[in-house]
């Protein structure tokens, strides 16, 4: 069953009047916490301030959080990838969804099209997989060695104004396609690479076609001897703090098992990647190529635009009660 942006705001302001505090398989026992959630939709003060018909639906899209929520299986501690040659330790703040978790997610709860390199989904721990603040998808792009020599020489400033001149032209041909205009707003955090442990950050402010808010996407990236592990921040520009608050902790979080490090590169016999640092940031090797009109019509056509895009209505769902009706 599809809900209203409407209704669903009305479910967080349920949350964060404390009827969800946690996913279910952070309970002790699924039977108290359907218990609790329902003793907090029968209260006094949810009868007073919303009506019977939006009761009805705030319980019904409880209900689908609960279902869904019943159907994934978190992982904790260490998480071996053994495709990209990764070893992930999660600590004790954040559980992973594995790929056909992840799956669920992206394909069967967003409409997005599968991708074949996505691994997995990081969430904080006590975060629900069905609501939440931000998430991390983990992929894997086996697009060889990225030399890093481009990186103490590019120009930020000039690389954001390329890229907002590209996407810009790309509009057109987005909503001939059907899916709303985009808008390379700016830095949210200006792109920073750790030469030292091969690592790069970076975040953009975009804004969707008539949505309110601007859309935050947030990037990490680890250069590896074989491809870029890369960790994609699904949130909501107003999430940018807690986001820059954890980089830390995610940034130790992935590295790379013995034969697979940046430093295992052996250049007699393996494959180049055909972009530096900064094919990295506008996109990858098609921006290498083809300009990066081309890596946001890939990127629209695999669905992660419009997930980001998607995201941009969660923001408003993290509001009061006397925030959400406009």
């Amino acid at each position: 069953m599809k809900y209203s942006i409407f209704t669903q705001s009305l479910i967080i302001g349920t949350f964060l009047a404390g009827a969800w505090s946690a996913p279910i398989y952070a309970q002790n026992s699924t039977a108290e916490t359907e218990a609790s959630a329902q003793a907090a939709l029968d209260t006094e003060q949810l009868e007073t301030e919303y009506t019977e018909e939006e009761i009805v639906q705030i319980k019904a899209l409880m209900a689908e959080a609960e279902a869904f929520n019943k159907t994934v299986t978190p992982k904790f501690g260490k998480i071996e990838l053994p495709s990209a040659g990764v070893t992930l330790d999660l600590g004790e703040n954040y559980y992973f969804l594995d790929g056909a978790d992840t799956k669920k997610i992206i394909v069967e709860q967003w409409g997005n099209p599968p991708d074949s390199k996505s691994l997995g989904m990081i969430f904080e721990k006590d975060t629900d997989a069905f609501f939440y603040d931000y998430a991390v998808e983990v992929s894997f792009d086996r697009s060889g060695y990225v030399s890093d020599e481009d990186a103490k020489d590019i120009n930020f400033d000039k690389l954001l104004k390329s890229m907002q001149k590209d996407t810009r032209s790309v509009n057109p041909e987005r909503i001939k396609q059907g899916y709303p205009s985009v808008e390379l707003k700016g830095w949210a955090d200006t792109p920073q690479y750790d030469a030292e442990n091969k690592r790069l950050l970076w975040s953009k402010l975009l804004k969707f076609g008539g949505e309110e808010g601007d859309t935050l996407n947030y990037n990490m990236r680890f250069l590896g001897r074989r491809g870029v592990l890369e960790f994609n921040y699904i949130a909501v520009a107003e999430s940018l703090p807690e986001v820059i608050a954890d980089m830390p902790e995610m940034s130790e979080m992935a590295s790379f098992n013995d034969g697979h490090r940046y430093a295992d590169f052996d250049e007699t016999t393996d494959k180049v990647a055909a972009y530096g640092v900064a094919g990295l940031i506008a996109g990858g090797v098609a921006a290498k190529k083809f300009g990066l009109i081309a890596i946001l019509l890939v990127f629209l056509k695999k669905g992660w635009i419009f997930i980001l895009a998607g995201f941009a209505f969660l923001g408003r769902m993290f509001r009061s009660k006397g925030d959400k009706i406009g």
